[in-house]
């Protein structure tokens, strides 16, 4: 219809109709863009909502699985270097580790556990596992290439970086754990393990533990064993373990914001 009448107005050389027309025309396309481009960019808009929602929920699940490691692996690291002065004769005696591991343990109030525990963890200088650092909707947004559907340049920011560091700390966790021996395979005489009907809060059996600290003191090779490993679980902690949390920590921050989530009302109510 709108061609038959400005065909008409060309052979009757009404130019005003003919601009009149084809101004129609030119209008009609760019409202027909608009509402494309609106329908996109909500739908977008919908999508980045879903992606930011979902990521939020999968960083507050990894960040709880994370918090035995962030929280327990400075004090272990503390409680190793407590013991090794004490077996280095730095220290008059373990009351100094002792207290930390009831901070670990504070249901192995009893001396006879607490003894366990402590001798347990000089074999848990060797215990250098690998956190927990998947973010399910991070590994979708990056495989798909969908970052940039994030609107926010510091969530994205803030989520490569998180991605950047958790490959490096796994790297050196898993160089690290390469280094360090097992006190107690290494050196069974100094120990006495044994299965007691005992659980844990995870409801698992837990071995007796027996150090012979009397001949750890005079067993130089042991001694140099005992100090490389809490070197390693020292940067295992500090330099593997506490940097990849905390960058989690900057993004969990920034997604709040985006999100307008606010934590500390939540944990008042």
């Amino acid at each position: 219809m709108l061609l038959r009448s400005l065909t008409k107005h060309v052979k009757d050389q009404n130019w005003f109709a003919v601009a009149l027309d084809f101004f129609i025309v030119v209008a009609g396309i760019l409202i027909a863009f608009q509402i494309t481009n609106w329908n996109e960019a909500r739908q977008l808009k919908v999508s980045e909502l879903d992606y930011l929602q979902r990521l939020h929920s999968d960083i507050v699940e990894l960040t709880e699985r994370r918090s035995r490691y962030t929280l327990s692996r400075p004090i272990m690291s503390e409680t190793l270097k407590d013991i090794a002065q004490f077996l280095n004769g730095d220290s008059k005696d373990l009351s100094s580790a002792k207290a930390q591991i009831r901070i670990i343990f504070p249901e192995d109030g009893r001396n006879e556990r607490a003894e366990s525990s402590l001798c347990n963890m000089i074999d848990w200088s060797a215990a250098m596992t690998i956190p927990p650092s998947d973010l399910p909707t991070a590994l979708e947004l990056l495989s798909a290439g969908r970052v940039n559907d994030i609107s926010s340049e510091d969530v994205r920011t803030r989520l490569l970086s998180f991605s950047q560091e958790i490959a490096r700390s796994n790297g050196l966790i898993s160089i690290v754990q390469s280094q360090t021996i097992q006190p107690s395979d290494k050196f069974p005489d100094l120990f006495t393990i044994r299965y007691e009907e005992r659980y844990d809060t995870g409801g698992l059996p837990r071995p007796k533990y027996t150090c012979n600290y009397a001949a750890m003191k005079e067993n130089a090779a042991f001694l140099n064993m005992l100090s490389k490993n809490n070197i390693n679980f020292a940067q295992y902690t500090f330099s593997g373990v506490l940097p990849a949390s905390e960058k989690l920590d900057e993004l969990h921050a920034s997604v709040d914001k985006v999100l307008g989530i606010d934590h500390t009302v939540e944990e008042t109510k």
